[in-house]
C-alpha cells in the first residue's frame, strides 16, 4: 500500500488542495511521474514506478477535480533500476514554458505540449547525465537547478528571463 498526497494551487481560488490519498496494490503511483499542465489537467508518466492501475485509482480519486488525466508512456531507457521518472525528462518552468529532454519524451505528448503553446526548452545530450532536465521550480520562473550544466543555464537565461539558483552537488 502506497500512501500519496496529491498537492496542486488552484490559480483561481488562490488556495491549495491537499487529498491524503492512498493506491492500493496492484496500483503504483510516484511524485516524480505527476506533472501539472494546469490546474485541470494533469499527466502521468506510465513505466516501472507509476503503473496503469495507479493512474486508474488517482484518476477516479481526482475525480471532477480534473477534466483531464494524460497517461505517458516512459521509455526502459536503462532499465527498471534506474530512477526515470516523467519529470527526468520535463520540468515545468511556468504555465508557457518547459524544460524537456525531448528524445526520451512520446512524440504524442511532445506534440501535446507545443499544441498548448508551450515553449520547450531542450537539454542537450551532454548535459542529461548531469540531470540538467531536473530543475525545481520554486515560483513561476524562479528555479533551482544542479551546477554543471552551461548549456542549459545559458539556454534558459537567453530564451527568457528569469531567475536561476544554481544548486552544488558535493
Amino acid at each position: 500500500m502506497l500512501k500519496f498526497i496529491i498537492y496542486r494551487k488552484i490559480i483561481l481560488h488562490h488556495s491549495t488542495l491537499f487529498i491524503p490519498t492512498t493506491i492500493e496494490a496492484p496500483g503504483t503511483l510516484e511524485g516524480g511521474d505527476v506533472v501539472w499542465i494546469d490546474e485541470r489537467t494533469v499527466a502521468i508518466g506510465e513505466g516501472y514506478r507509476s503503473n496503469a492501475e495507479g493512474i486508474r485509482q488517482i484518476k477516479e480519486i481526482l475525480g471532477d477535480l480534473v477534466d483531464e488525466v494524460i497517461s505517458v508512456p516512459l521509455p526502459h531507457w536503462t532499465g527498471p533500476g534506474d530512477c526515470l521518472h516523467l519529470m527526468s525528462n520535463v520540468s515545468p518552468i511556468d504555465h508557457d514554458l518547459y524544460l524537456v529532454y525531448s528524445r526520451l519524451l512520446p512524440v504524442p505528448f511532445r506534440e501535446y505540449l507545443l499544441a498548448r503553446n508551450i515553449e520547450l526548452i531542450e537539454v542537450p545530450d551532454e548535459e542529461y547525465d548531469s540531470m540538467a532536465c531536473n530543475v525545481l521550480a520554486v515560483a513561476p520562473r524562479k528555479v533551482i537547478m544542479l551546477e554543471g550544466n552551461p548549456v542549459t543555464h545559458q539556454r534558459r537565461r537567453w530564451t527568457h528571463m528569469f531567475n536561476t539558483t544554481i544548486f552544488k552537488n558535493n
